[in-house]
């Protein structure tokens, strides 16, 4: 009956009889590999020469004969993927800072068949400030979609921790034969609980930040974090609270709002937030006088410069050069 409901907004209406019919089958059940013409041992994971060598089924091979399978399987799937194809032409997705991946689909594949199959990796990753790449051996624990990019999650045995990793910036993968065993009271969830996005620290920081009337629905509206508390003042302002490990994005965050924000606590984050609006001001206040004023007032301040001179030869009888001109004078 939920199956039915599920598809019942894709037409033509034969596909929800064809769905039907094939979840009544009692030889392929629609949740096991073999409904789609998959057999256990060509789904599972590659064996240990594959692996090693870099063969078998990446991850991509195997999504894409997945859905072929799917399509000759249940012909209906094919008519609904062409109903919604309908609606690409009235839906638009903005690509504003959003990484490209379309030449590192080979290095995600050994990155997801590495997490898979739990398989100790060496990769090359060269980060923002550094001019030469280094090279780790991690553990992959996992992936993080941000803001339209990729970070792997890993445990690097060197340092004993758990690092973030730019795919962006991972130039090469090497997957070996060599098995790590996962930790047992690892969960990705957990481990970002306390951050603002991609930053993990291991602090314990609550933040208090004040929003003007202007953005109050705004702030409202969306959620941040799992611990924001939010609450709306008399003024019509906005009082957001979180509990967090560290404050380096949630202090972007807040300067994005520009005057609208005040960050109430900690105090070191406000410092911070001061120091960021005073650099900023500095960089308008140099360019805040037209340039017909800095070329006008330019002038002047040369002319009295002349006239100064001009006034100190008078006492020392010396050959001064008019700034104008060029030629000499002797007084």
């Amino acid at each position: 009956m939920t199956r039915r409901t599920e598809f019942r907004a894709v037409r033509p209406r034969p596909a929800g009889r064809a769905l039907r019919a094939a979840s009544a089958d009692p030889r392929h059940p629609p949740w096991r590999p073999s409904a789609f013409g998959l057999s256990g041992s060509r789904w599972r994971k590659p064996s240990k020469s594959s692996a090693a060598s870099g063969g078998g089924w990446t991850a991509r091979r195997r999504s894409r004969a997945w859905a072929l399978r799917l399509t000759r399987r249940w012909p209906f799937i094919s008519a609904a993927l062409k109903y919604l194809d309908k609606f690409a032409a009235v839906f638009h997705r903005t690509l504003v800072g959003t990484s490209d991946y379309s030449t590192k689909g080979e290095l995600i594949d050994r990155l997801v068949m590495a997490m898979e199959d739990r398989r100790i990796t060496h990769i090359t990753y060269r980060s923002l400030r550094a001019t030469e790449p280094t090279t780790y051996d991690i553990y992959p624990l996992g992936m993080i979609h941000h803001r339209g990019s990729l970070y792997l999650v890993g445990w690097v045995p060197r340092r004993e921790r758990v690092q973030h990793w730019k795919i962006d910036r991972i130039e090469d993968v090497e997957v070996t034969p060599l098995q790590f065993q996962r930790p047992e009271d690892f969960d990705l969830h957990q481990h970002l609980a306390k951050s603002f996005g991609i930053f993990h620290g291991e602090g314990d920081v609550q933040v208090k930040v004040r929003f003007s009337p202007a953005t109050a629905r705004c702030v409202q509206e969306g959620r941040w974090h799992g611990s924001q508390k939010l609450t709306r003042e008399k003024d019509g302002s906005l009082l957001a609270e979180f509990r967090l490990s560290t404050t380096e994005e949630v202090k972007r965050w807040v300067l994005s709002f520009g005057k609208e924000a005040e960050v109430l606590e900690p105090e070191r984050l406000r410092m911070q937030i001061l120091h960021e609006a005073q650099t900023v001001a500095s960089f308008y206040g140099r360019a805040s006088v037209p340039q017909q004023q800095r070329s006008r007032k330019k002038g002047i301040r040369q002319g009295m410069t002349w006239l100064a001179s001009i006034a100190h030869s008078r006492c020392s009888q010396e050959t001064i050069h008019s700034p104008g001109n060029g030629r000499s004078t002797s007084f």
